[in-house]
């Protein structure tokens, strides 16, 4: 029960965090870039009023739309790009997105915590991530990396979403000598809200 307690409070905790590490990069790289490429300065102020608007107000909500959890993955996946320098990505979302709700923030962690594991950002990184929903309403969300990466980080997200969605949750973790590949498929309590 005490385990379930802390499980709990990571996951809220989880749900309110703004990622400061990004946060801190991207206004360091705006004030850099507003200068000298002005149009990719904007881009990063937009893209972060949109991702901290979405932290503050829709995830404060118990479930949010499959697609605007979408959308706030593609808006993340694309600032940790201009923010980085040395990341690339494709994200690639398929099936009826629009129809399902989950719990805001909980897939994020997950793509964060492989860039993090992933290391120093001074080499490219390339990370896949895909997201759909199967025809029987099964959300699926596979990330592959072009590194290894491990780590007790990655078990506490495992651990956190077990907590959510108990055995409707599958999360299989296959880490290789050059790469990482993250699967999770999740069946809603509730298909349709």
């Amino acid at each position: 029960e005490l385990e379930q307690k802390r499980l709990g409070a990571d996951l809220e905790a989880v749900r309110r965090q703004a990622d400061p590490g990004l946060l801190l990069r991207t206004l360091r790289k705006t004030a850099g870039f507003a200068k000298d490429e002005p149009a990719r300065a904007s881009e990063m102020v937009l893209l972060q009023s949109k991702l901290l608007r979405y932290q503050l107000y829709d995830a404060q909500r118990p479930k949010v739309l499959l697609k605007t959890e979408a959308e706030y993955m593609a808006r993340y996946l694309r600032m940790e790009e201009l923010v980085s320098g040395h990341f690339r990505y494709t994200f690639k979302e398929s099936g009826e997105l629009y129809r399902l709700w989950i719990t805001p923030l909980v897939l994020v962690p997950v793509i964060r915590n492989l860039l993090d594991g992933a290391g120093s950002r001074e080499f490219p990184v390339c990370l896949d991530v895909a997201l759909s929903v199967t025809p029987d309403d099964v959300i699926t969300l596979i990330c592959q990396i072009d590194t290894a990466v491990g780590g007790s980080q990655l078990d506490r997200d495992r651990d956190r979403l077990c907590h959510l969605y108990g055995d409707r949750l599958v999360f299989e973790n296959h880490t290789g000598d050059r790469s990482t590949r993250i699967e999770l498929r999740i069946k809603p309590e509730e298909p349709h809200e």
